[in-house]
């Protein structure tokens, strides 16, 4: 049994394993450039939670073992793909004449090459990888491209200097493993798509070497906004993200959602859209995508509000322009108390959701969303409008 399939039929089984029991179940157990083992392992990572996968990038480092670089490596180029990247994964065993990165990252009109260090105790030589970012830029036929080295600890004072006083300083850049993670868990709170462009702008060469203290800077400042929200939205405020808060507290009543329940139900909605379509998926927090075979989900869920006795979901543009660039989007109503999902094709949901009631905070149509209803009747559901306009009923693409 692969290591997938391991993970698809015993999963709480395979979470209480180490990172080096994992290792040993991909393939044969070696990791090795094109190996099953490689291939395996890399598709296990892109199915485990971000709090999961840090955890094993700690065990890398705190207790190495064999092969424990090679496993960091693909840990670090997981991330990048989650916070938006293009990821080329690179080779694990260097080769002579070869560009030996050891992953480039594309967005918009930068590229990054890609170096995961453990550790700096050991010299790490600016010059060799100065050779591969020359390689990398005349490949890249113009394109601009500098050099990332991710660390794995944080006494990389000498790097640091290395750095300082070289002539590569306008090429390369240093940021830790803890500060990546920091950064993709500030991405996956606020689900903004231009915070991807921004997180490039501070990974860019400037005039200041490491970039962890602006990172972790920027992810307080995204902590004391959620908290700002909810305060809001507990007292009946509709300003800002209603999606995080729908997912998180009750705005319309102030009453605290279980968000573990949240994400669980999202977990398993996700579950049963793969066996559904018959694909494999990747999960970025409220979104799930196939990748090659153009499906894209948006997963939604509420409680069910006793007052008017509906089930109230956010519809925001961002999620309509997300499902709309594949073949197959859907947007997917989760209910908290019955298990029951929807998955309606996005085309159809923004047919309805000119119908519905919208929200414009301050006047800034950029944040504007669509008021979702929806409501059970004789074993029905129904989508409700706003006043004059008929409901739709969406019982038929309950899964």
């Amino acid at each position: 049994m692969s290591l997938i399939e391991f993970w698809d039929k015993s999963r709480d089984a395979v979470m209480r394993k180490t990172i080096q029991q994992i290792v040993a179940m991909a393939g044969d157990g070696v990791i090795k450039d094109d190996s099953l083992c490689a291939t395996e392992l890399r598709g296990f990572f892109q199915r485990v939670d971000r709090k999961d996968l840090e955890r094993y990038a700690r065990s890398c480092l705190e207790a190495s073992f064999t092969d424990s670089g090679f496993v960091l490596q693909d840990i670090v180029n997981e991330v990048g793909r989650r916070l938006g990247f293009d990821v080329t994964r690179g080779i694990y065993r260097g080769k002579q004449k070869s560009n030996n990165f050891d992953g480039f990252w594309d967005i918009g009109d930068w590229s990054f090459l890609v170096e995961v260090k453990t550790t700096d105790v050991y010299s790490i030589s600016l010059d060799k990888i100065a050779k591969y970012l020359q390689q990398s830029k005349a490949e890249q036929a113009g394109r601009d491209v500098s050099c990332l080295i991710v660390v794995g600890r944080k006494d990389t004072a000498t790097l640091e200097d290395q750095l300082r006083g070289s002539r590569h300083n306008w090429d390369m850049r240093i940021i830790g493993v803890e500060a990546l993670f920091r950064a993709l868990e500030l991405r996956e709170l606020s689900e903004a798509p231009e915070l991807s462009s921004r997180l490039v702008e501070i990974l860019k060469p400037q005039e200041f070497t490491r970039v962890d203290q602006i990172v972790t800077m920027a992810f307080d400042f995204a902590t004391d906004r959620e908290d700002a929200l909810k305060t809001l939205f507990m007292s009946g405020d509709e300003e800002g993200d209603v999606e995080r808060v729908e997912a998180e507290t009750s705005s319309a009543q102030g009453v605290t959602s279980d968000g573990g329940s949240i994400k669980e139900l999202k977990t398993l909605i996700g579950e049963r859209l793969a066996q559904k379509f018959g694909i494999s998926l990747m999960r970025e927090r409220s979104s799930f995508e196939s990748g090659v075979d153009g499906y894209r989900f948006w997963v939604a869920a509420s409680k069910l509000y006793e007052g008017p006795i509906w089930y109230w979901f956010a519809y925001h543009p961002r999620q309509s322009k997300f499902l709309n660039e594949v073949a197959h989007g859907y947007f997917v109503l989760g209910h908290l108390d019955t298990g029951r999902v929807f998955a309606i094709p996005v085309q159809q949901m923004d047919k309805m959701a000119a119908h519905m009631n919208m929200t414009i905070p301050n006047g800034d149509k950029s944040r504007r969303y669509h008021h979702v209803h929806s409501r059970s009747r004789n074993g029905r559901e129904f989508l409700l409008t706003r006043g004059g306009s008929p409901e739709f009923d969406i019982t038929e693409y309950e899964i």
